[in-house]
């Protein structure tokens, strides 16, 4: 009897993993063009759709240009989200040391100091960085106005290596508002041809 059982068994296994087997990767690239960009209001998350994977690319990583690309169309914005499309110019660089350093600090930023953090994903390049990340924060709480990646990295413990004297540090911050998402978008500048600035930090009121 013990041989049946088990070739019912390994039938059943076989079944069950059978579908995920042929299951083709979905590319960022795929991921971007199956987004109705179209409908999308200003002020939306990045799609949960986009990957969100530590990689070179900044497709793949979850950012897209589309996505930035809402932001214009409120003026205050213009400058700070054309200065964001120059990170995701190209891929990163992978004898990078410095990006690669920095993409880790703000992971483990947005794991630590983000009280329920979802969909977040990061892109560093030699230009800079991009750091989105999702909030449960109600209003009322201390943290509801407050970016909360950008005030660690301007505060405290945060302007630590590899972050230097000269990177540069602004924000995006959209608060919840009833049903909408409420995310922040943390951008480094690390340009060559930076030149240091006061930080311009933009809220995005739903």
């Amino acid at each position: 009897m013990k041989a049946p059982v088990t070739l019912m068994l390994l039938v059943g296994f076989c079944a069950v993993v059978s579908p995920a087997v042929g299951q083709a990767h979905t590319s960022g690239a795929d991921a971007v063009r199956n987004v109705d960009w179209a409908s999308m209001r200003f002020g939306a998350p990045i799609p949960e759709t986009l990957p969100t994977a530590d990689s070179n690319d900044p497709v793949e990583a979850g950012f897209a240009r589309q996505w930035l690309e809402l932001l214009l169309q409120a003026p205050e914005h213009d400058q700070l989200v054309r200065e964001t499309l120059k990170i995701l110019s190209g891929p990163r660089n992978p004898n990078d040391q410095w990006s690669y350093d920095a993409r880790a600090a703000l992971r483990g930023l947005v794991r630590t100091a983000v009280p329920n953090g979802r969909n977040a994903r990061v892109f560093c390049s030699d230009i800079g960085c991009l750091c989105y990340v999702e909030r449960d924060v109600p209003p009322g709480h201390a943290l509801y106005w407050t970016p909360i990646i950008y005030t660690k990295l301007k505060t405290g413990r945060g302007p630590e290596a590899p972050f230097g004297p000269r990177d540069t540090f602004d924000y995006v911050l959209h608060p919840s508002r009833t049903h909408r998402v409420a995310w922040e978008l943390t951008i480094v500048g690390h340009s060559a041809d930076l030149v240091p600035r006061s930080p311009v930090g933009e809220l995005i009121v739903p």
